[in-house]
């Protein structure tokens, strides 16, 4: 008989201690692949002189010194610089000097804004005594034309009515 056959001819219990069977081979060999990963990262890391004992030694002494009196803030920046130095940056963070460089970037470019918004207001003042220095000058124009046009009226009905009286004016020759 086929596996197959013998699959249908067997009863529930059977297949299902032939299931678990197979499952626990497979997951015995992933566990045997993950541990001598496990294995061979710990090798890599004893020929470098980095052992677990080693790390957590350095941890201990770093958080437990006491006779230095550092503070909370001091320790974790030592830690973190110890992480950093043995395991390397972690991706997506910046290390101390990056992120004092992107503050003084951004002091620096928030100096700039202020500076232009500074600007920007100044213009906008002048820009408003611009526009009313305009107004006041386009008014003053337009008075003045009014003027000067009242004044033309003024000497063309003058010198109309002078045509009307010098043609009532009449002449004896």
């Amino acid at each position: 008989m086929s596996d197959r056959g013998w699959l249908r001819s067997s009863t529930r219990s059977q297949r299902s201690a032939r299931l678990s069977k197979v499952s626990s081979s497979v997951a015995t060999r992933s566990s045997r692949s993950t541990f001598e990963a496990l294995k061979s990262k710990q090798a890599e890391l004893e020929t470098q002189g980095q052992t677990a004992d080693a790390l957590a030694e350095k941890l201990c002494g770093l958080i437990g010194n006491e006779a230095e009196d550092l503070t909370a803030n001091e320790n974790l920046a030592t830690l973190r610089a110890l992480l950093v130095e043995k395991c390397g940056l972690p991706e997506g963070f910046a290390s101390a000097s990056e992120l004092e460089a992107a503050k003084k970037d951004a002091e620096e470019i928030g100096a700039r804004l202020e500076e232009a918004k500074k600007t920007q207001d100044s213009l906008e003042l002048d820009l408003a005594k611009a526009k009313e220095q305009y107004h006041q000058l386009g008014e003053e124009k337009d008075k003045a034309v009014s003027d000067l046009n009242a004044t033309l009226q003024a000497k063309d009905d003058a010198v109309q009515a002078g045509r009307i009286q010098s043609k009532r004016i009449v002449r004896p020759d």
